[in-house]
């Protein structure tokens, strides 16, 4: 133990010396890493200090601490003075902060442990879910981001992206989707949003057969369908049949209605799907939580390209913050599930009832519920928007079938409104 928070006094002490390698330090550590309570609170003070005045010394972090009123909780100014003579050059901040983060991953490591074999001795625990559970958070815990060198060679990458030889994105199989975005890539989260009833489900099955349909890997999280009600989505979109009015006829005995040409498609889409199964995979577990996405993510067979979770509202959020504050948490959890095991998340929410309201029905990312931690988190911003829906039986309004895909959010491409012909028996969308 002694020796670990020689490492942090060095650390900090580093820190005093040359403020110049703060920075760096930041890379590698945060005020949670160290052990001693101490030194949370002076790293915390001494990154404070820097970024307000871009400089640190003993009278600006002892000002600081009194301002904080935590000035006694670290010691005192005797040991702001002692940290700042633990080490006599900052030469081996480097290796010092290693030290810190690498006792900091083991603490963490013993404590999930622990907890671990608390959790193994109650009864109502499921052993695979609990195996997962933690194979997830133990490798959470030992992977770390960049630190130090980028990672990657950027002539090689400026090489990349001249001749054009990168992994390209994902279509998904809509010009009026792709031309904005450039497509899915990895490691990225859309945010698809839609009111009630305008066919943003719809949507996302229309896309998740153009990935299979192209040979890509697609999972699904359908924590509001089961995969009864997904599956048959499937069906009728691929065969052109209204499941709704099939399922009817066998309802009321009008089975005489449902024509041969009908049952041989549904067939022929049995078969298509059928054959692809081995691209697809589908979790219709409901209530389900981020902590359970993040656990079962890390199985083998749940590897993907794609990843849809369906929807936002229906994540079951633990917390005693606001729902807001929740659900962009959830959301920016959901985006580095994706960056952790490269894949594209879409990711399908609700907009709240301000659209309504307003005379131009038209919504915008501000409708999203909890919008500011889902627009910070996402990538990508689609909002799906039917005019028809709010003239249903209006005497003279014909409706046009049209839906606007509005693109109100795109990183690394261009926002913008097209249109899809919406085929509403088929719950079907097709290029205009």
């Amino acid at each position: 133990m002694s020796e670990q928070l020689d490492a942090e006094m060095s650390v900090l002490g580093s820190m005093y010396i040359a403020p110049s390698c703060i920075t760096d330090v930041q890379g590698i550590l945060n005020d949670k890493d160290f052990a001693d309570i101490r030194h949370q609170i002076i790293f915390k003070a001494i990154v404070d200090v820097y970024e307000k005045s871009n400089t640190v010394d003993i009278i600006l972090l002892r000002n600081h601490l009194e301002q904080t009123k935590q000035l006694e909780i670290a010691g005192g100014v005797g040991y702001l003075v002692e940290v700042g003579e633990a080490v006599p050059s900052a030469a081996s901040v480097e290796h010092y902060s290693e030290l810190v983060c690498t006792a900091s991953q083991l603490r963490r490591v013993a404590s999930e442990l622990t907890q671990g074999s608390r959790s193994a001795l109650d009864p109502r625990t499921k052993p695979g879910e609990l195996v997962t559970a933690l194979c997830g958070k133990l490798e959470g815990i030992v992977q770390t981001g960049s630190s130090g060198d980028i990672g990657f060679s950027c002539i090689e990458r400026a090489w990349q992206l001249c001749e054009g030889e990168f992994p390209p994105a994902i279509p998904s199989g809509f010009r009026a989707m792709d031309s904005f975005t450039g497509g899915f890539g990895p490691k990225e989260l859309t945010t698809i949003g839609a009111r009630p009833s305008m066919g943003k489900t719809a949507l996302i099955v229309n896309v998740l057969i153009n990935l299979i349909a192209a040979g890509y890997k697609v999972g699904f999280f359908s924590i509001e369908m089961t995969k009864t009600e997904l599956m048959d989505r499937v069906l009728g979109l691929l065969s052109e049949v209204n499941i709704k009015a099939l399922k009817e006829c066998h309802r009321e005995g009008w089975v005489h209605m449902i024509t041969e040409d009908q049952k041989k498609a549904i067939q022929d889409a049995a078969v298509w799907i059928e054959n692809r199964k081995h691209l697809l995979w589908v979790d219709d577990s409901c209530g389900l939580t981020v902590e359970q996405i993040e656990s079962r993510m890390c199985q083998k067979d749940r590897q993907c390209d794609v990843l849809f979770v369906d929807h936002l509202g229906e994540l079951t959020l633990i917390g005693k913050e606001n729902l807001a504050f929740k659900r962009g948490d959830a959301v920016r959890r959901i985006r580095n599930v994706g960056k952790k095991h490269d894949h594209h998340t879409i990711l399908v929410a609700q907009l709240n009832r301000l659209s309504v309201g307003r005379t131009e029905k038209r919504p915008h990312m501000a409708d999203l519920e909890g919008s500011g931690g889902i627009e910070q988190a996402s990538n990508n911003v689609m909002l799906l928007h039917r005019d028809d829906y709010y003239h249903k039986g209006e005497i003279g309004h014909v409706n046009n079938n049209l839906a606007d895909i509005i693109v109100d959010k795109a990183r690394a491409g261009e926002t913008g409104v097209k249109q899809l012909q919406w085929l509403p028996e088929f719950t079907k969308f097709k290029e205009m």
